[in-house]
């Protein structure tokens, strides 16, 4: 009885081993059958079984290719949302320009009366080297008529000074010769001429 309980143990773990390899053969198969190559040849290329492991690393490159493209999206994505926030204060820059556009300076020489000031238009506060032009006024005291403003003359077109700016009838008002005049004429601070 010994002897038939050792061979139905012996019988009974082969047939457990030859279920066992069936199991693992039929296992194999259907991987290869379904398709799931690439499991079983990552793990080849993996253990080093196998020596045909190119397109695995292909597909290794090609995951990491993906991992940078979506990096540099992102990236592309801050640099637009930076780019915009450029734009807004280029045209904010724009607009304070064009309000700050064409401002004047003045001039005063009132170390003798009556006070003469000039004034200096220039282009805007970005470009404060560009000069537009000036003018040279003085205010006087008209009989009937309060404080009027008599031009002595302006300077454009690249520092060209003209002189002759200035109205007959307001210096007849004014109660101004010509000598007075041109004294009054040397008293106007024009900018230096460029060039």
């Amino acid at each position: 009885m010994l002897k038939f309980m050792g061979r139905s143990l012996s019988l009974s773990i082969l047939s457990g081993a030859i279920a066992i390899t069936f199991v693992i053969i039929m296992f194999l198969m259907a991987v290869v059958l379904v398709g799931e190559r690439p499991v079983v040849r990552g793990l080849a290329c993996q253990f080093g079984i196998s020596s045909d492991c190119a397109g695995q690393k292909l597909r290794l490159e090609l995951q990491q290719e993906q991992k940078r493209l979506e990096q540099m999206r992102g990236q592309n994505r801050d640099l637009m949302a930076r780019n915009q926030e450029m734009e807004a204060l280029l045209k904010r820059l724009a607009s304070l320009d064009h309000a700050a556009s064409s401002y004047v300076i003045f001039y005063e020489d009132s170390n003798s009366s009556p006070t003469v000031t000039t004034g200096h238009t220039y282009a805007s506060l970005l470009d404060p080297d560009t000069l537009v032009s000036a003018h040279c006024y003085l205010q006087v005291e008209v009989k009937g008529a309060g404080t009027r403003q008599v031009n002595l003359g302006k300077m454009s077109d690249g520092a060209k000074i003209s002189l002759r700016n200035y109205s007959k009838a307001e210096l007849k008002q004014a109660d101004l010769s010509a000598r007075e005049l041109s004294a009054l004429q040397s008293r106007c601070q024009w900018p230096e001429k460029s060039g």
